[in-house]
């Protein structure tokens, strides 16, 4: 194992760290995401998965937890089915990064309405126990128009007023805008001027954002049909939100005209279920996209910058 093998050599740690009673605890895939990854906010990559054993021998002693199932993981973070007391659990242990920071107070503020419930946190450690949710089932499992919907509904009952605790939109768009500044080449000027307007001026009632419910990002649930999972939660447009939800399933798509009347139906359902206004939606997912396609194209997904400039060409078209 990738995982076993990287731990003895960089700390020694004895392979019943990375499996426990036959239960994979650090997976290699996660190894893989993370081996030489540059650090954000705390640890490096390799710094971090050597402090993962002991990250996660501590959250279980400290919370009493049984561990009950091997570990999943996304790009950032593991997650170990466990039990406390006899109910099933989900510990959470993210790579310290900035846009996990916050994820804590905006689960403690919407409380469990329309995502995971938080039943207990320990920010330091980027360590969050959850309520259990079906990882095997997202909204790539329904049709497209279905998904929508159930979106639009999620994001009626996450926008609501943020607290004070988490970050602000504006301040962090700062450090996403300032290389469109620039005037990439690998994005027409006109879709970076548009964009940059919109940041710089477009105002707006600040609402607590999830900031990335595509369809992979909502869960089948137990206490209600789906959950959202995994928020960033900032104080910022409602608008931005949508945009997720436009670049993933993108294998929906038709091209040409056909792709424009889909992109306006997914903005159209989702905006008309969640209460977003039809224009500020266009706006903010236009300057997303735009956004989007300056990152695909710095990390060398040219299909990627074709696909969200092809979005923003379909919204400007609302």
């Amino acid at each position: 194992m990738r995982a076993r093998a990287f731990l003895r050599a960089q700390t020694g740690v004895p392979s019943a760290h990375v499996e426990r009673e036959g239960k994979v605890l650090i997976p290699d895939d996660l190894v893989r995401r993370l081996s030489g990854r540059p650090a954000d906010i705390g640890d490096d990559g390799d710094a971090w998965l050597r402090r993962l054993p002991s990250l996660i021998d501590e959250r279980l002693d400290a919370w009493d937890l049984l561990v009950a199932g091997d570990a999943r993981h996304g790009h950032n973070a593991i997650v170990i089915p466990v039990t406390r007391r006899g109910e099933p659990q989900m510990l959470k242990l993210s790579w310290p990064h900035r846009e996990a920071a916050s994820e804590h107070l905006g689960l403690r503020h919407w409380n469990g309405g329309g995502i995971v419930r938080l039943a207990a946190a320990h920010p330091a450690d980027f360590a969050l126990l959850l309520e259990p949710l079906d990882s095997g089932r997202d909204l790539h499992a329904i049709e497209t128009d279905d998904a929508c919907l159930v979106i639009g509904g999620l994001l009626r009952r996450l926008n609501v007023a943020p607290p004070h605790s988490v970050p602000d939109f504006r301040a962090e768009a700062r450090g996403w805008i300032e290389p469109l500044r620039a005037h990439p080449p690998s994005v027409p000027r006109r879709w970076v001027d548009r964009a940059l307007d919109t940041f710089d001026a477009r105002p707006y009632e600040p609402r607590l954002l999830h900031l990335d419910l595509h369809f992979g990002n909502v869960l089948a649930a137990g206490r209600e049909p789906w959950l959202a999972i995994d928020p960033k939660p900032v104080a910022g447009p409602a608008g931005f939100e949508v945009y997720p939800a436009l670049r993933t399933r993108v294998e929906d798509y038709r091209g040409g005209s056909l792709m424009h009347a889909e992109v306006r139906s997914r903005v159209e359902l989702i905006c008309g279920e969640a209460g977003i206004d039809l224009d500020d939606a266009r706006e903010w997912c236009i300057a997303h996209a735009v956004l989007n396609a300056h990152q695909v194209a710095e990390e060398g997904w040219p299909t990627l910058v074709t696909m969200h400039l092809a979005i923003a060409k379909a919204l400007s078209d609302l």
